[in-house]
C-alpha cells in the first residue's frame, strides 16, 4: 500500500479511466486501466493464486490444497441458478455459508449500533 500511495496509483488508474472518454485507449471492464497504470511494476504470483474455475473438470483434494484463489469466470457461476456443475455448487457452499454468517454477523451489529445512536437523539 505504501508503493501506490507513493506512487499516486489510484489517481493515474482514475485519469486513465477518465482519457477512455474522450479517446478510447481500451474497450471493456475495470482492469484495463489498473493494468495500464501499473505497466510491469508488480511481482508475478504463482498460477495457484487465480485458477479459472470456467476450466476445471473435476475436483479433487490435491487441486484443492493446491489452489488458493478460485475465479469463478465464465458463464457457470455456482452462485446463479443455471449453473450446469453440480461440483462448482457443493464448494461454493461450504464457503458461501460463512459469508452468510459473517453477513448476519455484520446485519446485527450495524442493527445494535442503529440503535445505540438512535437511544442517544
Amino acid at each position: 500500500l505504501d508503493n501506490w500511495r507513493e506512487q499516486r496509483m489510484s489517481e493515474k488508474i482514475r485519469q486513465i479511466a477518465l482519457s477512455n472518454r474522450e479517446t478510447m485507449i481500451y474497450k471493456h471492464g475495470s482492469q484495463p486501466p489498473m493494468a495500464i497504470a501499473i505497466e510491469e511494476n508488480f511481482e508475478h504470483l504463482s498460477p495457484a493464486w487465480n485458477v479459472a474455475m470456467s476450466g476445471v473438470e473435476e475436483l479433487n483434494d490435491e487441486f484443492l490444497e493446491e489452489t488458493c484463489l478460485m475465479h469463478w469466470n465464465g458463464p457457470f457461476k455456482p452462485w446463479n441458478k443455471d449453473n450446469k456443475k453440480d461440483y462448482y455448487v457443493e464448494l461454493w457452499l461450504q464457503y458461501g455459508r460463512q459469508v452468510d454468517r459473517r453477513e448476519r454477523q455484520h446485519d446485527r451489529l450495524r442493527r445494535s449500533v442503529l440503535e445505540v445512536e438512535n437511544m442517544a437523539v
